[in-house]
């Protein structure tokens, strides 16, 4: 699409773990895009595609909320090929726009787009390279029983009512097999963006393209103080393991690199002393902290509003629109009154303006695992991103 961009194409059948690979693409510095989940956001109560899909298919698929019910419209896709081709008819045009708008707006070298349907519309034409995530049937339908609550029998309607995994492979510039251990997937994903910035043959060392240029290693934010915040790599996986464990839940360098594939690390440090670890991601343009720690010789009021505005830079570069932050009550009691002064305001998940984001605060609070619902906001922006379509 451009000389200036290097577009990826990711795409798999359900429950291979195509999220989980673009996020190690996020970590290691590219733009992504998930597609599929544009859907839900072209389908919500006032987007282009709402009105559409309730002319098609009528009232019940409306919950009380006035919100489509995406698990009613999907029984019924999935089992009337029909009816999901008319679907889509309503759907791919307007995810296409908002794709390219975000492919565009992106400053970064590299953009990862996510899609499952990837090779049966016009998405692919964007791309310079297809990678195909692949994983094995049986272990795809228990994923999706385990991971997304599906029923079995609903498991396998999905994954039977895809086109065959084999035709996607056949297409792949690049085959991540993700059957089983991250660390394996992790690794496969770093061989294959480092062999993607590799000049070709014929290129001249003046003209060749590094993966330095293509996704530059952020500079820290160093506070007064002294503090630095950096973010976490590999090879801090053990130092993040030992700063994380607690008496009743160690943790291993392996753990923390496999969960590279769900989120970043943020780390405050002054000379050789680790301060502090924040856990993030962006993701449809939310920037979700799943987890703040601080050490106990931590000064609070110097290391967080640091480690805030290293990751709101990071967050406003990768086009999210708010900050969505979980804090259990201990540390939300604590640590409320810097949080008000950096911006950030505790607000019940029911009052928030957005339903995605609703959506993302109850996720965070699910996986924090805690009784009470401490969560933070701070908008970004003003203005939606996807506003215009």
């Amino acid at each position: 699409m451009s000389a200036e961009k290097t577009i990826i194409g990711l795409t798999g059948n359900i429950g291979s773990g195509k999220s989980v690979v673009r996020r190690m693409l996020q970590h290691l510095g590219a733009f992504g895009i998930d597609a599929d989940n544009l859907t839900h956001l072209a389908m919500s109560p006032g987007a282009p595609a709402y009105a559409p899909i309730i002319r098609l298919f009528g009232t019940w698929v409306v919950g009380e909320d006035k919100q489509i019910l995406r698990k009613r419209l999907g029984k019924l896709v999935f089992a009337d090929p029909q009816a999901l081709q008319a679907l889509e008819g309503i759907l791919h045009p307007i995810v296409r726009q908002a794709t390219r708008m975000l492919v565009e707006r992106a400053n970064q070298a590299v953009v990862v787009i996510e899609a499952i349907k990837l090779l049966d519309g016009d998405l692919v034409n964007l791309c310079d390279s297809v990678w195909v995530v692949d994983a094995g049937e049986k272990v795809r339908i228990q994923r999706l029983v385990e991971q997304r609550q599906f029923t079995l029998e609903d498991a396998r309607q999905r994954v039977y009512a895809q086109s065959p995994q084999a035709e996607k492979l056949r297409r792949a510039d690049v085959v991540i097999h993700n059957d089983g251990d991250l660390a394996q997937t992790w690794s496969q994903v770093q061989s294959a963006w480092h062999a993607l910035h590799q000049p070709a043959p014929s290129a001249s060392r003046s003209q060749s393209t590094t993966p330095q240029a293509l996704a530059p290693i952020e500079a820290p934010t160093i506070g007064e103080s002294g503090i630095m915040v950096r973010r976490g790599s590999a090879a801090d996986s053990q130092a993040i393991a030992e700063f994380l464990s607690t008496p009743g839940k160690p943790l291993t360098a392996k753990q923390v690199l496999a969960s590279f594939g769900s989120q970043a690390y943020l780390l405050a440090s002054l000379g050789d002393t680790l301060l502090g670890v924040l856990g993030w991601r962006v993701e449809n343009l939310i920037a979700r902290v799943g987890s703040v720690s601080l050490a106990e010789t931590a000064d609070a009021w110097r290391v967080l509003p640091l480690l805030w505005a290293h990751l709101e830079g990071r967050a406003h570069e990768l086009q999210a629109e708010v900050v969505l932050m979980a804090l259990n009550e201990k540390a939300a009691h604590q640590w409320q009154e810097i949080a008000n002064k950096a911006g950030y305001l505790a607000q019940p998940i029911a009052e928030m303006d957005v339903l995605l984001w609703r959506e993302v605060a109850k996720e965070l609070v699910s996986e924090s695992g805690e009784h009470t619902p401490n969560i933070f906001c701070k908008k970004l922006r003003e203005k939606r991103v996807l506003r215009p379509i």
